[in-house]
C-alpha cells in the first residue's frame, strides 16, 4: 500500500495542507512527499436518462451496490463517493435540458453532467466570453439549485449547478 492510499493518508494530507482538504483525492505527490492540489470546482452529479426507470435502479441497486438516496416517481439517485449518480426518467429529462432533445439509445443526448459551482451566473458570463451558446438558464430549479446547461463541441450536455439559499434569495 503506497502513502497516498494507505489508512492514515487522508491525516497526513490533511497535515501538511493545513487542514485544509476537502478530500484525500486533493492530495497529490511532489518531490517533497504529499501536499495539497486545489480541487476548485468539482463533479457533483451525472444525470442519465433512460427509458426503464426501475430496470435501471436495479442494476445500480443490486448491481452496483450503491446506496438510493433519493427516489420519485420520475428519477432514482445514487451516491457514488463524493458525487451523485441521478437516474431519470426519459419523459422527465426534456424539461432539464430544453431546448436539447432527449434521444433514443445511441441518437442524442442520454446524460447531463453536473459541475456544482460558486456562481453560476458569473459562469454564464464566461461561458458567453468563449462563445459557447447556453441551452437554457440561468434557471432557478424547484429543486433548490440555480442551473445553466449548454454543450460541449462533442454534443454532450453539461450543467453548471449553485446550490440556492434555504431562504430562497
Amino acid at each position: 500500500m503506497s502513502e497516498i492510499d494507505g489508512p492514515d493518508a487522508q491525516a497526513r494530507c490533511l497535515t501538511r495542507a493545513g487542514g485544509r482538504v476537502r478530500s484525500p483525492v486533493a492530495c497529490a505527490f511532489t518531490d517533497g512527499g504529499m501536499t495539497h492540489v486545489p480541487t476548485g470546482d468539482q463533479l457533483s452529479a451525472i444525470t442519465l436518462f433512460t427509458d426503464d426507470l426501475a430496470v435501471s435502479r436495479s442494476f445500480y441497486e443490486d448491481v452496483l451496490e450503491l446506496p438510493c438516496i433519493f427516489e420519485d416517481e420520475s428519477s432514482a439517485a445514487f451516491r457514488l463517493g463524493p458525487a451523485i449518480v441521478n437516474l431519470l426518467a426519459i419523459p422527465a429529462a426534456g424539461e432539464l435540458i430544453y431546448p436539447g432533445v432527449v434521444a433514443n439509445r445511441g441518437s442524442g443526448a442520454t446524460f447531463v453532467l453536473t459541475i456544482e459551482v460558486d456562481d453560476v451566473d458569473a459562469r454564464c458570463a464566461q461561458l458567453a466570453t468563449r462563445k459557447v451558446t447556453l441551452l437554457n438558464g440561468p434557471i432557478d430549479r424547484e429543486w433548490g439549485v440555480r442551473t445553466v446547461s449548454f454543450a460541449d463541441p462533442s454534443g454532450h450536455i453539461w450543467e453548471f449547478a449553485q446550490e440556492l439559499p434555504a431562504d430562497g434569495r
